[in-house]
């Protein structure tokens, strides 16, 4: 929807107006009738003095108990946290937003707009603050210079906190985080030379995704962190290695293709591991996404079997590629 519109004259001005009242007047909430200790709950929270602005969920039922006399229904408050999140005058994530996360949980933080501070050391153009998020990788050991500014005892809870909002992703190892925002964007020399030196089996194979998730891509970085070249990974696409002999592959996202390429010694073993792991990803946070798969095979050299002409190829030669299962 489009509206031409001039600040000079005003022409148009009032049918945008007009617009983005209906807009408002649809929005959840619009026409509810809010109780008043929602309101006094609300003004009590936003006077509160708290590091980061987080405060104990305990402390938030207290409060409507003592400032808003919010007594007997236990849900009330979860309610007017709802309420006050789609306001954006708090942020408190819901069970189901952060299943497993106690911390979260458990913690309401108010005047939100103040946490964009926090993302700024670790998403940032400064080339000062970005060198503590060295190739798109946060150390967990390098949060207390980082976060100097916050108090220790919190630096956990904000770690989570990016977590939840994915500005980052844990990496299996426990210890970092990967920044996908702050990932270079230009292909390091090391994945575009990653070819063995001596002539190597190659195996490959496409997935397209129908819509492409956004987050997909980041997901599957840390899924295959284990097997990442170290200042090799970047915004669409890593370099990837499994132990010395087990071959290497690239694996790049273009568009809505995901493009995995492998070379060495077993480059079908290694293809399937990368394919499996794409695939339960997929079954797992993106069920919606329609996928297609091809795959490279020595009868189309360097085109692409279509999945059912792979099923065909495998009947009539009994070959294993290392994939157990292939999407339709």
């Amino acid at each position: 929807c489009h509206f031409h519109v001039s600040s000079a004259t005003g022409a148009g001005v009032d049918d945008l107006m007009s617009h983005i009242c209906g807009l408002a007047a649809s929005l959840p909430h619009a026409r509810q009738s809010v109780p008043r200790s929602y309101i006094a709950l609300e003004q009590a929270l936003l006077r509160l003095d708290a590091p980061c602005g987080a405060v104990s969920l305990d402390r938030v039922r207290a409060l409507a108990r003592d400032a808003a006399g919010m007594t007997g229904d236990g849900d009330a408050v979860l309610r007017a946290l709802a309420l006050f999140n789609d306001w954006g005058s708090v942020l408190h994530f819901a069970a189901a937003a952060v299943a497993g996360d106690d911390a979260l949980q458990r913690t309401v933080f108010v005047r939100p707009q103040q946490l964009a501070d926090l993302m700024a050391t670790t998403v940032t153009a400064d080339p000062d603050k970005a060198a503590a998020v060295r190739l798109g990788v946060l150390q967990h050991a390098d949060l207390p210079t980082i976060w100097a500014a916050y108090p220790p005892a919190v630096h956990s809870l904000l770690l989570a906190l990016l977590h939840a909002t994915e500005a980052a992703y844990p990496l299996p190892a426990g210890d970092a985080s990967l920044v996908p925002a702050m990932l270079p964007h230009e292909e390091p020399l090391a994945a575009r030379d990653w070819l063995p030196a001596a002539p190597a089996a190659r195996a490959g194979v496409t997935l397209t995704l129908r819509p492409p998730p956004p987050d997909f891509f980041p997901r599957l970085l840390v899924r295959t962190s284990r097997f990442a070249v170290s200042g090799a990974s970047w915004a669409s696409g890593a370099l990837l290695q499994r132990g010395d002999r087990g071959g290497r592959a690239v694996v790049r996202m273009t568009g809505r293709k995901l493009h995995i390429h492998c070379a060495g010694d077993w480059p079908q073993e290694l293809r399937g591991l990368l394919f499996q792991t794409a695939e339960h990803l997929l079954a797992t946070w993106f069920k919606g996404v329609d996928v297609a798969v091809a795959v490279a095979c020595p009868h189309c050299g360097e085109q692409a079997c279509s999945a059912t002409k792979l099923k065909r190829v495998l009947e009539e030669k009994k070959a294993s590629l290392g994939i157990s299962s292939v999407l339709a």
